[in-house]
């Protein structure tokens, strides 16, 4: 009987070099947390204050990987979704924007280049919607921002995230017209403004009419009142526009690629071969 072709030291040199492929694939697939979006996610933390400790608990640079904060989800080394929720109802317990921070609230979340989902309820901005939100990277699809207490206008900028498939902005304090450029968001499948102060006695043609392609739209119960400076209660849906579905883990021209499959592969070569030498 023949000796194995990889015999001796070959073998073992092969071996060598493939376990440490192996380490290598291994610790690169593991969720981290890259330096940039650790900074805009610290900035963002600061914009605000957290009576209860709650929210923001985890999010402090002691614990450097932010992948494990709560709310965040990564994804083969990508932060792809941020889901903060703040408390509902009523209490001292509000999170609330910290006056003493001189930007507005959330404008660092634009620089998060590979956010899938934003969805942030109950975490009082008191403020107009940042000019950087017009600007988050291709790889958004869904923006919510619900019980903030947003205020001012809707910027037409927003219509510059143009793989948005879900736009809901529900529960706020927003004032003036619907942006007609939000008809230029060709992907868009459900858009949310109801329980607004938004004049609706002119909306763009877009949303009363057929386009070719399917969108959900609310508008409707708008209040003339005020804002309080707390979260209001409104009941979910806002109108006629069914619940968003979970946009957030692949599309608008962002391709998640799954490296378990690639690295469970490595892996059984590796055992081949140590198995064949072993022969």
């Amino acid at each position: 009987m023949n000796p194995p072709l990889l015999a001796g030291s070959g073998c073992t040199r092969i071996l060598t070099i493939l376990a440490a492929i192996v380490a290598a694939a291994t610790c690169c697939s593991a969720a981290t947390c890259s330096s940039e979006s650790l900074k805009a996610l610290l900035e963002f933390r600061k914009e605000f204050i957290d009576p209860s400790g709650k929210v923001f608990s985890t999010w402090n640079e002691t614990v450097s990987d932010c992948c494990a904060w709560k709310g965040l989800t990564c994804q083969n080394e990508m932060l792809v979704v941020l889901d903060v929720e703040g408390p509902s109802g009523t209490g001292s317990d509000f999170v609330t924007s910290n006056k003493s921070y001189s930007s507005k609230p959330g404008h660092s979340l634009s620089k998060l280049k590979d956010l899938q989902t934003l969805r942030l309820k109950n975490i009082l901005f008191s403020s107009k919607i940042p000019s950087q939100w017009s600007s988050f990277s291709d790889s958004l699809v869904e923006l919510t921002v619900n019980n903030c207490d947003l205020q001012g206008s809707i910027p037409s900028g927003l219509a510059s995230n143009i793989h948005l498939k879900s736009l809901d902005l529900m529960s706020n304090n927003l004032k003036g017209g619907i942006p007609s450029k939000l008809c230029n968001l060709k992907e868009l499948k459900y858009l949310d403004l109801s329980y607004n102060e938004l004049n609706t006695s002119t909306v763009p043609d877009c949303m009363t009419s057929g386009r070719g392609y399917t969108m959900n739209v609310s508008y409707g119960h708008q209040s003339h009142n005020s804002g309080t400076g707390s979260p209001q209660s409104a009941p979910s849906g806002g109108g006629s526009a069914s619940s968003p579905s979970s946009y957030g883990t692949s599309g608008g021209g962002a391709t998640i690629l799954d490296k378990s499959k690639d690295n469970a592969l490595l892996l059984s070569a590796v055992a081949s071969i140590a198995i064949y030498c072993l022969v």
